[in-house]
C-alpha cells in the first residue's frame, strides 16, 4: 500500500508539474478549548466537552508538528475553514483566550500566512458574539494580512483567486457575486472558502450560487460537518467541486486507525433528506435542482454513524490540476489517499 501511495504521488507530481505551482494546508473544526474555559461549575455536557477539548490540545500539537515537518517548507499558506475554537465559554475573556490559544498554536508551527473564516463556534455562547467582534474577527483579519474590520475578503495567488466569506454575517452571498462580477478575466482557478457546506442544499439561493460557481469551474473549500468529503455539482458541462475537511481530534486515538472510504452517494443523501429537507418547496428544490447534478461523491470515515475521519489535507495547485493529499486516520502512517479535485481543461486548449 505504501509503495502504491508513493508511486501515485510521483505520478501526480509528474503529471501536474507545470508552471506556477504552489501548495497549501487545509484544516477545519479544530474546536480548541479547555475545561477551564467553561467556568468553575459547568453543566455536565460542557464539562465532558471541556475535558475532551483540553485533552485534544497535545493531539493538535502533534498534528501541527507533523504538518510542518512533512510539508511546511513547500506550503505557501494555511487555510482554516472555521470553528478554530469550541466557544460557549463562561466569559468573554475566556472565549477570547480560547482563540488566543488556537492562534498561538498556529503561529508556533506555521511560518506562513494563515487564512481563516468564521465558523459557528467562533461566536457561540452567551459571550461569543462580543468576543468575536472585539478580538476574534480582528485576529482573523490580522492573520490574513487584511484590514481589521474585514469579515469577507479575497486573496490572490498568481492567477488564482480565493474568496473568503463569513457565512454567518449578512452580505456573504452578495460579496461572492460582486467579486465574480468584478473580475477582469477568468482566473486560472477560483476557490470559495466558507465554513458550512454549500452542497447539497435545499435552498434555491444556494443553488444559484452553485450554478454561478460552476460557470467558473470553482472549488469550494468548507468544513462544519467534521467529515472529509468530495462532491461535485455539474451543470451544462461546468462543475463546482466541493472539498470538505474535518480536523476535530477528540475521538479516542484507537478510532483514528480505521479510516474507511464510501463512494455511495445515498450514504449521505438519505440522512440529509431526513435532517434537512422538511417542506414541499425544499423537496422540490432538492430533487429537481440538486440530486440530478451531483457526482463523484467520496467520503472518508471511521465506520461509525457519525462518519468521523479527522486530519488535514495538502492541496497542490498548478497549470494542469488541483490535487489533495488527504492525511486522515492514523496520522503516523503515510497519506491515506491522493485525490484529483480539478483538472484545468482550459489549459488543454491553449
Amino acid at each position: 500500500m505504501k509503495k502504491f501511495l508513493f508511486l501515485l504521488t510521483a505520478i501526480i507530481c509528474g503529471a501536474v508539474s507545470a508552471g506556477d505551482e504552489y501548495s497549501f494546508f487545509l484544516i477545519s473544526d479544530t474546536h480548541i478549548g479547555s475545561l477551564e474555559s467553561f467556568g468553575e461549575n459547568p453543566p455536565a455536557k460542557l464539562k465532558r466537552k471541556g475535558e475532551r477539548e483540553k485533552a485534544a490540545i497535545p493531539l493538535f500539537e502533534e498534528m501541527f508538528r507533523q504538518m510542518a515537518e512533512r510539508y511546511g517548507k513547500k506550503n505557501a499558506f494555511l487555510i482554516h475553514t472555521g470553528d478554530a475554537i469550541e466557544g460557549n465559554a463562561a466569559s468573554k475573556d475566556l472565549q477570547i483566550q480560547q482563540f488566543a490559544t488556537a492562534e498561538k498554536l498556529l503561529k508556533k508551527y506555521f511560518n506562513c500566512p494563515v487564512y481563516m473564516v468564521r465558523g459557528n463556534h467562533e461566536s457561540s455562547g452567551k459571550y461569543g458574539l462580543a468576543a468575536y467582534r472585539e478580538y476574534i474577527a480582528p485576529a482573523i483579519a490580522k492573520l490574513a494580512g487584511k484590514p481589521e474590520k474585514t469579515v469577507h475578503y479575497t486573496a490572490k495567488h498568481g492567477d488564482d483567486i480565493f474568496i473568503f466569506v463569513d457565512a454567518y454575517t449578512k452580505g456573504w452571498q452578495k460579496f461572492i457575486y460582486d467579486t465574480l462580477h468584478s473580475l477582469e478575466k477568468p482566473p486560472r482557478y477560483l476557490f470559495l472558502v466558507l465554513h458550512p457546506d454549500l452542497l447539497p442544499h435545499a435552498r434555491m439561493d444556494v443553488v444559484k450560487i452553485c450554478r454561478k460557481l460552476g460557470s467558473f469551474n470553482a472549488i469550494i473549500l468548507s468544513g462544519h460537518t467534521h467529515r472529509t468529503r468530495l462532491l461535485k455539482y455539474t451543470r451544462a458541462g461546468k462543475t463546482a467541486t466541493q472539498f470538505s475537511i474535518g480536523s476535530h481530534l477528540t475521538v479516542p486515538a484507537k478510532r483514528m486507525q480505521y479510516t474507511q472510504k464510501s463512494t455511495d452517494l445515498n450514504d449521505f443523501l438519505v440522512p440529509f433528506r431526513k435532517l434537512r429537507v422538511r417542506t414541499a418547496r425544499q423537496t422540490a428544490v432538492f430533487e429537481r435542482e440538486i440530486i440530478p447534478f451531483l457526482s463523484e461523491y467520496v467520503e472518508y470515515h471511521d465506520g461509525s454513524p457519525r462518519f468521523f475521519a479527522q486530519g488535514y489535507a495538502v492541496l497542490t495547485v498548478n497549470d494542469s490540476a488541483v490535487t489533495a493529499v488527504i492525511q486522515s486516520g492514523d496520522l503516523k502512517q503515510q497519506p491515506f489517499e491522493i485525490v484529483l479535485l480539478k483538472r484545468n481543461t482550459s489549459g488543454d486548449k491553449k
